[in-house]
């Protein structure tokens, strides 16, 4: 386990978080709340040092699911049946499994984390980046704490020299996955809690998750009725330099179940990644990412009760221009302002 520097900062720029009243909360993230608002004064995210961190060994099972060789348009989807299942054993060793195999790994009482990545992550990549991001979230795991992590990976190979066209390409499979991630929350048991991590297109998808699950539509896609459960699974999100629209969270936008399906998300925006900076271009009359800009005054004046379920931070001034999910989970002080959604830190 790393140790941590005792004081760094973020800018956090909501006045909402996650329902976290214990002392396990405060022994990782203290912050002074300032008014809501991406324009409004930013205050210091102070993460104080962990004298249990030093000699804590927490457990991480290290999960690939891929849905690569699923069909990525139209309606005649996979379900989770056929998607592909590898977990890490005993000994280090990655073993391919199934649906079943994977739902009998979990613990209820342990928090599941999927990692959704962005465009141009090979298949040979998302192995190697999986165990990467566990290890990161590892580094700055609570003493005695257990986690499932699964890195679902798709089909974002460069398919295009344009980047534009690739671009757009991508975000209609990241459409895609966001359904084939809601069709495999729902077989979760129940109580699962389960944190839903995106970062870029990643982001996209896992905004669709969220939609699906709330009983929306994306992408002219609706998962099919079920009977309601009484226990249905605990969803918390992070968006990491998000590419989706800035205002797609409102009521009557893309993603306005967003903030009633999720009791809390959390957007990570980088004011000066320089790849985002480019997300405007891509089509006529587009709005800015809100993985670069975040939410603005209005969209937050917007936002109704939605608001105590969102927070926002900064970390231009921590990473630059740098887009890479390395660039997050790899920095011990955003890695660990991401522990109390990825963990459910009480």
């Amino acid at each position: 386990m790393t140790s941590h520097p005792i004081r760094n900062s973020l800018k956090t720029e909501t006045s909402g978080r996650p329902s976290m009243s214990s002392m396990a909360f405060l022994q990782f993230l203290l912050i002074s709340l300032g008014t809501a608002g991406a324009a409004g004064a930013a205050d210091e995210l102070i993460v104080p040092a962990d004298p249990a961190a030093a000699t804590s060994h927490p457990q991480i099972d290290c999960h690939v699911v891929s849905t690569r060789r699923c069909p990525q348009e139209g309606h005649c989807l996979c379900g989770p049946e056929q998607y592909d299942y590898h977990q890490i054993d005993p000994a280090g060793q990655w073993q391919s499994s199934d649906l079943d195999g994977f739902l009998q790994s979990l613990t209820p009482t342990d928090p599941v984390c999927f990692f959704v990545h962005g465009n141009l992550v090979t298949w040979q990549e998302a192995f190697q980046e999986g165990l990467q991001a566990a290890s990161a979230m590892q580094a700055v795991a609570p003493a005695g704490s257990r986690l499932t992590f699964v890195m679902l990976t798709w089909q974002s190979d460069r398919v295009f020299l344009l980047p534009g066209v690739d671009v757009e390409i991508k975000a209609k499979r990241a459409d895609t996955t966001g359904f084939y991630l809601a069709q495999l929350v729902r077989r979760l048991p129940p109580d699962q809690k389960v944190c839903l991590v995106g970062h870029s297109h990643g982001a996209r998808a896992v905004a669709g998750t969220l939609q699906l699950l709330g009983g929306g539509v994306v992408a002219s896609r609706a998962l099919p009725d079920e009977p309601a459960t009484e226990s249905p699974p605990r969803l918390r999100a992070v968006f990491l330099a998000g590419t989706l629209d800035h205002n797609s969270l409102e009521p009557g936008k893309t993603y306005d179940r967003v903030l009633t399906t999720a009791e809390s998300v959390l957007n990570v925006r980088n004011s000066r990644d320089a790849i985002l900076a480019l997300y405007p271009l891509r089509l006529p009359f587009s709005e800015s990412a809100i993985g670069r800009v975040g939410l603005k005054d209005r969209e937050w004046s917007r936002l109704g009760s939605g608001q105590s379920r969102i927070q926002q931070i900064d970390v231009g001034h921590i990473i630059g221009s740098e887009h890479d999910w390395m660039a997050y989970f790899h920095h011990p002080v955003i890695a660990t302002s991401l522990t109390p959604w990825v963990f459910f830190l009480e």
